[in-house]
């Protein structure tokens, strides 16, 4: 150790220095540094510096010793060595936010930072795609490689030898060759990038916020849905904290005032959002169908109704995903245990009553959103068409995934070789999908959330939270209330 530096100090029976660790830097380097300058295996490293067993597999969703929540640390951190690692976490920046922002799966690194010895938890939040400070995509992999990295915790993998592949010994960067080298361990000159984030996630806390609902706001469940969850939820945050909404965020917020539901709840005017309702309703069928819809159309000659959960599925590939959109959109909102009628399809009021047109009702879900909230029926209409939008991306997703299939339901010849594989396929794809297709499975689409804040002593407000959708605006027609 020809270049240990001058100024050291000894806390909790390990060797530790302030001029190994820069501003910001993250749990995970903190830790990787006390590691290989007390020369710890990770079974002694976390009872020497936390107090704590090593845990040998964990295959929860969030490790037991991860360094996103440092709940399991704070309280029994040995010494000053110890808590020199808790401003690391990323629960010091941004507190109970760090679990809904950021994973711990893999290390994320920027090869920049790594050169010089830094890695920052700002790094595993799943909304950045770059390092800040760099510009350099962050990765999961090793450049010589290609393995992924190890868990953002303090586990065997990841501690064994500490910042280096685990299967070709390739260092995470220059500074990291398996000794302490704390020449390398410069860290990065200018944070002001990180620091500029960090001021803005603190912000969150100041900001009475109420978001019950974030953990059920999944756009995809056939895609990586917990780190896309993740980010949707930080984009969603950043824009509350700036103040203002980011063009390039995937995520749009529409803001209302709102105000706390009086007990017993006080049902909003049925009247009104009836009549908003089959506004959309007439609306859709005119400019967004047009022409794709013909009044000979029959629900049970075009969609399957699941008898269990009332999933409405096309029997055939070539349904245009914009009536699929309206069946889903009218199951989602009308309260009835039938198949969705059309305007033309005359329905008889009673016994001896003359046909009238259509008699509708909402279901509850629908007609009051939100739940323990109350907002305009200018809000509430704004609701009840991004639910059609949402119900569009998910029958123009299903088309595009089961096309390639054909129809194996409604081919003659069930027993040939590939119908039966297609059919296979078919029901699998149809189990992933159904929630999103189904009023029973998902009341509101799951693409769509909402949460309630106050800033200070301001009016509360609602946030309606949805995906930009790509394409949409190509067919679709907004409708303005």
């Amino acid at each position: 150790m020809d270049n240990f530096p001058l100024v050291e100090t000894v806390g909790g029976g390990l060797v530790g220095c302030r001029h190994w660790i820069s501003p910001l830097e993250g749990a995970f380097t903190r830790t990787a540094k006390i590691a290989l300058v007390n020369a710890l295996d990770p079974s002694a490293l976390c009872k020497l510096l936390f107090g704590r067993r090593l845990l040998n597999t964990s295959f929860a969703a969030v490790h037991g010793r991860s360094f996103i929540n440092g709940v399991w640390a704070m309280a029994t951190a040995q010494g000053a060595t110890g808590q020199s690692v808790l401003p690391g976490f990323l629960t010091s920046l941004c507190g109970g936010w760090a679990m809904s922002i950021a994973g711990d799966t893999n290390l994320r690194l920027c090869p920049s930072c790594s050169d010089v010895g830094f890695h920052t938890a700002l790094f595993q939040i799943d909304g950045l795609s770059a390092c800040p400070i760099h510009g350099d995509p962050l990765t999961t992999s090793c450049t010589q490689c290609g393995s992924p990295t190890p868990r953002y915790a303090l586990c065997q993998g990841a501690f064994q030898t500490p910042m280096q592949c685990t299967e070709c010994g390739n260092g995470y960067g220059r500074a990291w060759n398996g000794t302490a080298n704390f020449a390398a361990w410069t860290g990065p000159r200018d944070v002001r990038p990180l620091v500029l984030l960090v001021r803005r996630l603190r912000l969150l806390q100041s900001i009475n916020l109420d978001w019950p609902a974030a953990s059920n706001w999944l756009d995809d469940p056939s895609g990586e849905g917990a780190p896309r969850q993740r980010a949707l939820i930080f984009h969603a945050l950043a824009g509350l904290s700036a103040g203002t909404q980011d063009a390039s965020s995937p995520i749009r917020m529409l803001t209302f005032p709102c105000e706390w539901t009086l007990r017993p709840k006080v049902w909003p005017l049925v009247e009104p959002r009836l009549a908003i309702y089959k506004a959309i309703r007439r609306h859709i069928i005119r400019r967004v169908l047009g022409a794709r819809l013909r009044k000979d159309f029959r629900f049970d000659q075009t969609f399957y109704l699941h008898r269990v959960n009332e999933a409405v599925v096309p029997k055939r590939a070539t349904c245009a995903p914009e009536l699929h959109a309206l069946m889903l959109w009218i199951k989602r909102c009308e309260d009835s245990n039938a198949q969705p009628v059309m305007p033309w399809e005359r329905q008889s009021i009673g016994p001896g009553a003359s046909p009238r047109g259509l008699q509708l009702n909402l279901r509850k879900s629908v007609l009051l959103w939100p739940t323990g909230d109350r907002v305009s029926d200018g809000a509430w209409g704004h609701f009840l068409w991004e639910c059609f939008l949402e119900d569009l991306w998910t029958a123009r997703r299903w088309r595009f995934l089961a096309a390639p299939l054909g129809d194996p339901l409604e081919q003659e010849n069930q027993h040939a070789e590939q119908v039966q594989a297609n059919r296979v396929q078919f029901l699998v794809l149809l189990t992933t999908w159904a929630p999103k297709m189904s009023s029973l499975l998902e009341a509101l689409p799951s693409g769509i959330s909402q949460f309630t804040w106050q800033r200070g002593r301001g009016a509360r407000q609602l946030s309606l939270v949805t995906i930009k959708r790509s394409g949409g605006a190509t067919y679709v027609d907004h409708f303005n209330l």
